[in-house]
């Protein structure tokens, strides 16, 4: 299920689908840039000694020329000089007395200097709408100086547990009480079904506070789709009107047995649905199977 796109700043969408194509603003790099610390010079300057003019550290603003029979001291991500069209790595160059003598027969035009748009083109498309953001593909937008993107957000899960005779793990377990487990069962599910980074809370309380419950997930928590665990008693659902774009799913389980579902009614996100009231379903017996991811 994929909620509507909505505009998320880049930091924070990480793990969240593209809706849209995203097209590079600049150039990257934006400027003939050095792949390597050492020296700029021309190519065909290369054979004999070349005069040292200048040190090009990254990020310099100084713009000058580099002209015949001259080099200069240059790092890495700096800007190429206007004149030079090659660096040669610092292992390979001596400098003595102001004079550059480069020392590597393996040197070839243009080496260590990345052109302009060598790793995109300004107007390029960047990444294709569908495109999960990935840690690298966060950086990679960063790097063109994207702030903000249009995606799918995250869902922010519910899961709703009833019961009476239900106690969490890790408390003390009273007479006639059993330990709630479908819950973890659930949000392992989710987990291996790629929501690892969705939004997932869990409320356990009586079900006749379920409707309570509800309002507070979908209101306070902003869930877009709450997962119900209960018995197989459905009144409490009969009378709900979804007010806000959410999908409600039932899982009926038995105490103590293993989890068993069914989809009672869906209101799935959308533009113009303000509100829907859950139609009734019973469910049969051939319906209550253990619960298996889809493969």
């Amino acid at each position: 299920m994929l909620l509507e796109s909505a505009y998320m700043m880049l930091k924070d969408a990480a793990g969240c689908v593209l809706s849209e194509d995203v097209i590079a603003p600049y150039s990257i790099p934006a400027y003939p840039q050095s792949g390597m610390d050492g020296y700029a010079l021309r190519y065909e300057d290369r054979r004999w000694p070349l005069l040292l003019v200048g040190e090009i550290p990254a990020g310099s603003a100084r713009e000058f020329t580099l002209k015949p029979g001259e080099a200069a001291r240059i790092f890495t991500g700096a800007a190429v000089p206007e004149g030079a069209d090659t660096v040669a790595i610092q292992e390979k160059v001596i400098v003595s007395e102001g004079k550059v003598i480069i020392e590597d027969s393996a040197l070839i035009f243009g080496a260590n200097v990345r052109p302009v748009g060598s790793e995109i083109e300004r107007g390029q498309k960047a990444l294709s709408s569908g495109t999960i953001l990935t840690p690298a593909a966060i950086g990679f937008l960063a790097g063109m100086g994207i702030t903000a993107v249009k995606v799918h957000p995250l869902p922010r899960v519910s899961i709703i547990v009833t019961g009476s005779e239900l106690q969490m793990p890790g408390n003390p377990l009273g007479y006639g009480q059993v330990y709630e487990s479908n819950s973890f069962v659930l949000h392992a599910a989710l987990k291996a079904m790629g929501a690892s980074r969705a939004t997932i809370t869990l409320m356990l309380c009586f079900q006749a506070l379920f409707v309570t419950v509800l309002g507070y997930c979908i209101g306070l928590g902003g869930a877009t789709l709450v997962l119900y665990l209960g018995d197989t008693d459905l009144s409490p659902m009969r009378d709900i009107t979804l007010s806000a774009p959410v999908a409600l799913v039932v899982a009926l389980a038995m105490p103590a047995m293993v989890l068993s579902t069914a989809i009672l009614a869906a209101h799935p996100p959308s533009a113009d649905a303000d509100s829907a009231r859950l139609p009734r379903r019973s469910c049969s017996t051939r319906d209550r199977m253990i619960w298996r991811p889809s493969p």
